[in-house]
Order: structure tokens, then sequence, then C-alpha cells
């Protein structure tokens, strides 16, 4: 059997995976509607 803590830190892993793939698509997003800012940017 799996630890209680191993699985606190496997739900805090993913839930900071899960936070940052929804940060890259929304910003994905806004550069796609602002390509002129966002390849600024990059650049």
């Amino acid at each position: 059997s799996i630890p209680i803590e191993a699985h606190q830190q496997m739900l805090e892993l993913l839930k900071e995976l899960l936070a940052e793939a929804f940060t890259d698509s929304a910003a994905e997003t806004c550069n796609v509607s602002g390509e002129d800012s966002g390849e600024q940017d990059h650049a």
C-alpha cells in the first residue's frame, strides 16, 4: 500500500502540472489573438 503522504505529493504535482498547462494554453491563445505583440516579446 502507498502512504497517504505519497498520494498527497502526487496530487500536488498534478495540480501544478494542470495549472501550468492551463496557463500555457491561455498564453498561446492570447499570442494567437495578438500575434504581433507575442512575436515581438519572444524576439
